[in-house]
């Protein structure tokens, strides 16, 4: 802590206002990547697995409501493979 302190009074000043140092340049930049990949993640995450996902249990609802199979335990069954999809998707399982 004393060190992160000690390196944020290395800050100087310049006629136009502030001007950081290389260190604060390096981790403003990695803070910026940071929100970039993470934006990138959440929309890859919307776009290509909630949608999709949602999409396809629309359909095997819809399939199972047509067969006349449309129960409780065939809905849960249904939503359960939805979210173990999202999950496998999304990084989140240990499945290979």
């Amino acid at each position: 802590m004393l060190f992160a302190i000690r390196n944020l009074q290395s800050i100087t000043y310049s006629q136009r206002g502030q001007t950081l140092t290389y260190e604060l340049r390096k981790l403003n930049l990695i803070r910026n990547e940071m929100t970039v990949f993470v934006g990138q993640y959440y929309n890859f995450i919307c776009t290509f697995m909630m949608q999709a996902q949602w999409k396809k249990l629309e359909e095997d609802l819809e399939k199972l409501k047509r067969a006349g199979e449309l129960t409780i335990d065939s809905l849960k069954k249904a939503h359960d493979e939805y979210l173990h999809q999202i999950k496998t998707g999304c990084l989140l399982t240990n499945d290979k």
